[in-house]
């Protein structure tokens, strides 16, 4: 019983040592544990150690645990700490002296080397970095427990006792894998906790940062954005403004559809580029796959003005990609900090607001957010709801035809049947303000569908009347000609009233077109086999795709009065005419010119050899009574002055 006290006070380090580097694991909790400060824990503990052991009298072992120690300092210290522990440890020994001076050295060197061994031949248990292996902590216990055994051994040095050197022996090891279990529990926690701090940042990350570009999405940026309204501090002059700078690209979606996924990858890495030029450290964010958004703080106006020309600058230049130079066009829309108290989510609204508006007055336009965009927008929402109830009660929509006329005889050809709304609520709206909400909420599919129906009752009555009526072009949008079940309904409908699919014909432009040009291409391809005609609008205001112009078969090519207003002072539009004619009549092409409104344009355009023509020369749009009484009671009008 007189050993358990040396025992105990031999262990008495080791368990402090372990005390210590748990503390140290606490307060190193966010970072990795400095070698140097566990190099000054293990080489005290082995100091200490040594210095405590007791020493050799008659009837009593000299008991330590450097073993214990220095294992520990191998396994958790690593390569300095666990060699700065064994030099501490010879330099003691030495220096405590006496005749076991050697074995008590020869013991470090012996554990020490041991452990390097295993190390080497077994990485898999004894891994130089991260969590210790139970397996290496037993066998690192048994190493040091027999080593320093083996010391006493040699020496001459056993107690008289096997039961007390048996103790001994299970003492150092028991210690040894007492002490480091608590130290590896330590590390589970440790890595644990760093596991955790890593799933959450990652969590954050992919919360906050775009898949594809790795800039911060949107509510990456509403983050930002929030950041930066509250460091806001003088609102009141030009110091701590805040700017919200929204770019966003076109035909981007149309570039992906026509050159394949692997060109749009590269020019999306082409387009961050540029912003990244020009926008510097500036937060840069995605926020769809056509819009971008750049926070701007403490700016003077010129500066803010410098960077959005910079930025429209960048797009204006083509994009070479994949062989190819790919022209993209931008808009931008800006809000700008006052103190109004909105927050970071009506800040960004109000940006993107902006930006539509800009894109609503054309390519490479800036646009600042006031209160009028905020008005239009309440506007544009009552003005929504208000079509919702009148397409329900159908007595505020209705329909006029503009005539199509031969430019040789100036006899009706067709007509265009053109959608009018007359609230009751607003009045008169004109087209161009209700058919983009209709398009933007999906109402388009309704009105579109409204159209056909009274388009074909018309037909019916024209011809209850008497009335020989001739082909009537109706209006195809970008989102029906993403419907896969328009073409069986637009050939029910036409049946059902009891016409034949050749007295429509439908018209759409390029841009719709573009929106899905495979989709397009199967609904167009599928009308045309049931018997409708197709017709271009607007054709040279686009993208004026000659392959899709080629693969879609149209029947009629109508070119934008873009073209005509300036045909008879401007060799130029003259000449662009000419070139669009032999475009289309070398496709076999029906060739219409839009906006006709001199007889000296209708000269030029039939000289040139248009077949069709559309404009207020001949007639504005009509309602159909006013139709029946001056085109339809005779297919040949003379001169306008007699209509």
């Amino acid at each position: 019983m007189e050993y358990i006290p040396t025992l105990l006070q031999a262990a008495l380090t080791p368990i402090t040592l372990t005390a210590c580097y748990l503390a140290m694991r606490v307060w190193c909790a966010q970072q990795r544990m400095p070698k140097t400060h566990l190099a000054v824990l293990f080489g005290l503990a082995m100091w200490l150690t040594l210095m405590t052991a007791p020493q050799h009298t008659a009837g009593i072992v000299a008991m330590d645990m450097r073993g214990t120690v220095l294992s520990l300092a191998v396994l958790f210290g690593g390569a300095f700490p666990a060699l700065t522990t064994l030099l501490i440890g010879v330099l003691t020994r030495a220096w405590l002296g006496g005749g076991g001076m050697p074995a008590g050295i020869a013991v470090l060197v012996v554990i020490y080397a041991g452990l390097q061994i295993m190390v080497s031949c077994f990485p898999k248990y004894f891994p130089l970095e991260g969590l210790v292996s139970r397996q290496a902590l037993t066998a690192a216990a048994g190493l040091a427990s027999f080593a320093q055994y083996g010391s006493l051994v040699l020496t001459g040095h056993l107690s008289d006792m096997v039961i007390v050197d048996i103790g001994m022996l299970l003492t150092q090891f028991l210690v040894t894998v007492l002490t480091g279990s608590l130290l590896i529990g330590a590390q589970l926690r440790s890595e644990l906790r760093e596991s955790l701090v890593k799933e959450k940042e990652l969590a954050h990350f992919r919360m906050t940062r775009d898949g594809e570009t790795g800039l911060l999405n949107q509510a990456g940026l509403t983050l930002a954005l929030d950041r930066a309204l509250h460091s806001l501090h003088d609102v009141a002059t030009n110091e701590g403004q805040l700017a919200v700078v929204t770019i966003g690209l076109r035909r981007l979606q149309q570039i992906d559809e026509v050159l394949g996924p692997h060109a749009a990858n590269s020019l999306l890495r082409a387009i961050v580029r540029r912003l990244e030029i020009v926008t510097g450290q500036l937060p840069l964010a995605r926020l769809d796959d056509e819009t971008f958004c750049v926070l701007v703080e403490d700016f003077k106006n010129q500066q803010l003005s410098s960077l959005t020309e910079e930025m429209l600058i960048a797009f204006r230049r083509p994009i070479f990609v994949d062989n190819i130079d790919i022209y993209i066009s931008a808009n931008i829309g800006v809000s700008l900090h006052s103190p109004d108290g909105a927050d970071a989510k009506t800040r960004l609204t109000h940006s993107i607001q902006a930006l539509r508006n800009a894109g609503r007055a054309g390519e490479y336009s800036i646009e600042y957010f006031n209160l009028n965009i905020l008005s239009r927008a309440s506007k544009q929402i009552k003005l929504e709801f208000a079509m919702r109830v009148a397409l329900n009660r159908s007595d505020e929509f209705y329909l006029e035809y503009q005539p199509k006329v031969q430019l040789a005889t100036e006899a009706l050809s067709g007509m265009e049947a053109l959608c009018r709304w007359k609230s009751s609520e607003f009045g008169v709206i004109h087209p161009a303000e209700f058919i983009p909400i209709a398009e933007n909420s999906n109402l388009i599919h309704k009105l579109g569908a409204w159209t056909l129906e009274e388009t074909c009752k018309q037909i019916s009555t024209w011809q209850q009347q008497g009335w020989l009526v001739p082909i009537i072009s109706v209006n195809l949008s970008a989102n029906q000609l993403l419907d896969h079940h328009f073409p069986k309904w637009a050939l029910d409908c036409v049946h059902q009233h009891g016409h034949s699919p050749s007295a429509i014909e439908f018209e759409l432009t390029e841009s719709a077109v573009m929106t899905d040009p495979k989709q397009a291409k199967a609904i167009l391809s599928r009308l045309r086999e049931y018997g409708f005609k197709l017709a271009l609008d607007d054709f040279g205001t686009g993208y004026s795709n000659l392959a899709y112009l080629k693969a879609l078969r149209f029947d009629c090519l109508k070119v934008d009065k873009s073209f005509v207003k300036d045909i008879e002072h401007d060799s130029d539009s003259r000449a662009l005419c000419g070139g669009i004619f032999s475009l289309g009549r070398s496709l076999g092409l029906t060739m219409l010119a839009e906006g006709v409104e001199t007889k000296g344009q209708l000269k030029i355009l039939n000289n040139l050899g248009y077949q069709l023509g559309q404009g207020f020369y001949f007639a504005s749009a009509l309602p159909p009574e006013e139709v029946a009484s001056r085109w339809l009671t005779s297919l040949r009008v003379s001169s306008p002055a007699e209509k």
